[in-house]
């Protein structure tokens, strides 16, 4: 019997979600992954999908981004952009400073690509 709503821990409904395996290589690959913008939505996706985590901060993005085989210096320089891109375009929201967050409709977008 589940645990009644109020007792049930915050972001319950994304902790059912199948916790997928791989390194951020396999989500790039799966994604097809041929520019910053590419791997930064990898890195969010890997760190939601594969870790589990529902909010991640910036510099765990970038991190997880930068252990990438497809990561280039050049990437660094566009690292602010991208971000900001990326949170006006409605792919990941800052829920608190620095602190960010995969929405549920872009994580079932992206589910289907990054496949079994």
């Amino acid at each position: 019997v589940p645990a009644p709503e109020h007792e049930r821990p915050a972001g319950d409904d994304k902790s059912a979600m199948k916790r997928r395996e791989g390194t951020i290589n396999t989500a790039s690959a799966r994604l097809g992954v041929k520019s910053c913008r590419d791997l930064f939505i990898a890195a969010a996706l890997h760190l939601t999908l594969f870790d589990g985590r529902e909010r991640f901060s910036r510099n765990e993005w970038v991190g997880r981004a930068k252990e990438a085989k497809s990561w280039k210096t050049d990437y660094s320089v566009q690292m602010a952009t991208t971000i900001s891109r990326l949170m006006n375009s409605g792919f990941v929201n800052e829920v608190a400073k620095d602190e960010y967050a995969v929405p549920d409709d872009q994580l079932q977008q992206h589910e289907a690509r990054l496949g079994d």
